[in-house]
């Protein structure tokens, strides 16, 4: 019983320092989707405290796009504001750690500090499209080129505790405006 009790604070205490990693929502915090109708969707992403807003963001794009490919679907809109929520201690982790990169959800990001003990999350809602889908970040994505370009990102080498690495934010700006 001791040694159970004694591992079981051994794991604990080694993924303190860690930030949340790509996956179903669990213990650890993870994804949570609604389907609200054939096309639409609710995604919902949480995290511990140790995660970055990079993270989270990339997390949080990730899933829409898996969603609209698993669905037979070839791109979405991000068709409601999408908030983020932290706690107060969480707030300065998730804005100033990646300050300076272009976020494009920043555009319709609401912070709101929590009282209390809840982890940091990113809501929003999204409507899925078939093609032609004319890629116009940040509301309008082409969910098999972003998979293919957050990929290596979710899946590959993580940085600082477990997170995304930092990285050139190249999917959030329109394909058309970057050959301007």
């Amino acid at each position: 019983m001791k040694i159970r009790a004694l591992f079981l604070f051994l794991v604990a205490i080694s993924l303190y320092g860690c930030a949340t990693p790509y996956k179903p929502y669990g213990t650890l915090g993870g994804y949570q989707d609604k389907q609200l109708a054939v096309d639409r969707f609710s995604i919902r992403y949480v995290v511990n405290g140790n995660a970055t807003k990079l993270s989270l963001q990339t997390y949080w794009l990730y899933r829409a796009a898996e969603l609209t490919v698993a669905n037979g679907f070839d791109g979405f809109e991000i068709t409601s504001p999408v908030v983020i929520h932290a706690h107060a201690s969480n707030y300065t982790l998730l804005t100033s750690q990646d300050a300076g990169l272009p976020y494009v959800l920043d555009l319709y990001t609401k912070y709101v500090s929590m009282g209390g003990g809840f982890a940091p999350d990113m809501a929003g809602e999204i409507v899925l499209l078939k093609v032609p889908v004319k890629d116009n970040p940040p509301t309008i994505f082409d969910a098999h080129r972003l998979l293919s370009d957050l990929q290596p990102l979710v899946q590959g080498v993580k940085c600082q505790g477990d997170n995304v690495c930092p990285h050139d934010p190249r999917y959030l700006v329109s394909q058309n405006s970057a050959t301007k």
